[in-house]
This record gives C-alpha cells, structure tokens and sequence, in this order.
C-alpha cells in the first residue's frame, strides 16, 4: 500500500498547538460504506494549519487529493527558504490555501521560551529586535481559531 506524508499543526486550545507528522495511505474507496474519495482507515481531516512546513516531507502527486480548507503560515526570515517550501507546497494544493507572513524566523511560532531554554537553545529563542514573539503568537493563536471555526 502507497503511503502519503502528512504534517500538520492542530490548535488544541489557547495558545497550544502540536505539531504532528505522519503516514497516512492515500484517500480511495475501501469498502461501500466508506464515504467517497476516504479510505475506511483514515482519520477524517477536515482543515489543516500549516506553521512554515518543510516542503520536502510532502508527496506533490498526493497533495493533488487535498480538498479540505488549508491555512500557510510563513515566517518572513524562515531559514527554511519559501521558494521550496512554502510556496512549492502552497502552488502544488488543487485549491488555493489561505496564507499568512509573521515577521521573525522559523522558531517564532514557539512560545516565548523560559529562561532554562533560552539556555539551551538561544538560536530557538533569541528573535529579532522589535519582534514581540508573544503579541504574534496571540495573534496566531486568535487566527486559527477563527479559521478551524469557521471550517469545522
């Protein structure tokens, strides 16, 4: 059986999310009572919010099955590259994403980091002047609630 790489992030509540990544086979017809286009053993996935996703891990030939509402966000100095990315993934979709830019790099959608991980790991914690890691993630945060709401 042909697998497909799915990775998405789920806004679990407030100021939460989880990021997951996992194989799934590719939606088909399994049995009659499978609704059309879904395999009986996959997860109904009805939207998904994508927070600057390696476009590397995604099947272009599988994106093409995608019909549910999907939400990009981009970080504006993403050490991932857009063009590759972001974007590959985003023009591969059958249905245009809604897409989004916050300012910062690739680790502004983590929370702002305690003083224990800003020891560990400054290069995940440390932004750039004028960059409120905090106000982006509420605005985030209130973004994509608005979004799952209206597409759940």
């Amino acid at each position: 059986m042909d697998l497909v790489t799915v990775a998405t992030a789920y806004f679990l509540r407030e100021g939460v999310f989880a990021s997951v990544i996992m194989r799934v086979p590719p939606c088909r017809d399994s049995t009659p009572s499978s609704p059309i286009g879904q395999a009986a053993d996959v997860l109904p996935v009805k939207a998904l919010v994508l927070l600057d996703p390696f476009g590397a891990l995604f099947d272009r030939d599988a994106l093409t099955a995608v019909r549910m509402p999907v939400l990009l966000y981009r970080a504006e100095h993403s050490e991932l590259g857009a063009e590759g990315n972001i974007f590959a993934l985003a023009a591969a979709l059958p249905r245009a994403p809604r897409q989004e830019t916050a300012p910062g790099g690739h680790f502004i959608f983590f929370d702002p980091c305690p003083p224990a991980v800003m020891e560990e790991a400054p290069a995940a914690c440390k932004d750039a002047a004028g960059v409120d890691r905090a106000a982006i993630n509420r605005r985030i945060d209130a973004e994509v609630a608005d979004f799952l709401r209206n597409n759940l």
